[in-house]
């Protein structure tokens, strides 16, 4: 069967699920979505190779690059996340990876982000816009302020979304459960009234934990058939 015929099918599928839930009330009344790889492809791996050629010396070692920014690895690119400013957070990386910067890093960091990111996935953002007007919807992102300029500069986000809850400017970040709170308050919905969708198996275990409807991204056209089980139909 083609990717085609297996979307049909279970799309089809889907829509008959769909219908009969909508026979009962449906409970959710805002949906929330992550960002990256989720609206936004992205790759890391882009990011370190621009961070190897053209702001550290080619001598340093992948490897080395990769443990100075891997958010899974340092604390200071939570702290990145959550507002701190660009040149303070390069200088610390500076200082304890000793990892020597071309004198113009500031200017070539920002090129890292460029390399990062994706066009916007066709098939999600036609997802997003059946959605539109019909659940209010935000954006829930782990993000630093210069991804953020860029990601909003490139992407039509503020016209898909009705609310953009960036970590670098709450404060707050994921899996923290005061950034869900936060969005939850500003969206006025409680927590079972609220469907979350993350690429990250631990920021969608935080979000059940307070109950809310938290779906593990894979693909889009699963996402859907999640979507029609919820009674939730573009």
């Amino acid at each position: 069967m083609t990717n085609n015929n297996l979307e049909t099918a279970v799309l089809s599928s889907s829509n008959e699920i769909c219908k009969d839930n909508k026979k009962t009330e449906c409970c959710i009344k805002a949906i929330i979505f992550d960002l990256g790889n989720v609206v936004i492809p992205y790759d890391l791996q882009k990011s370190i190779e621009w961070m190897r050629k053209i702001i550290f010396f080619k001598k340093v070692k992948d490897d080395d690059i990769e443990n100075a920014v891997s958010p899974k690895k340092m604390e200071l690119i939570r702290k990145y996340q959550k507002g701190m400013p660009r040149k303070e957070f390069f200088n610390e990386i500076e200082k304890r990876s000793k990892i020597p910067f071309a004198k113009n890093f500031s200017m070539l960091a920002e090129q890292t982000t460029y390399a990062m990111f994706s066009d916007m996935n066709p098939e999600m953002e036609r997802l997003i816009k059946g959605l539109k007007g019909n659940y209010p919807l935000a954006v829930l992102s782990n993000i630093t302020e210069p991804h953020k300029e860029f990601v909003l500069q490139k992407y039509p986000l503020r016209e898909l979304f009705d609310y953009l809850f960036f970590s670098c400017e709450v404060g707050m970040r994921k899996p923290e459960k005061e950034i869900f709170y936060f969005a939850l308050d500003k969206m006025n919905v409680k927590p079972e009234e609220a469907v979350f969708i993350d690429d990250y198996k631990r920021n969608v275990d935080a979000a059940k934990e307070i109950g809310i409807n938290a779906l593990l991204f894979n693909s889009t056209p699963e996402l859907k058939s999640k979507f029609y089980e919820l009674g939730i139909c573009p």
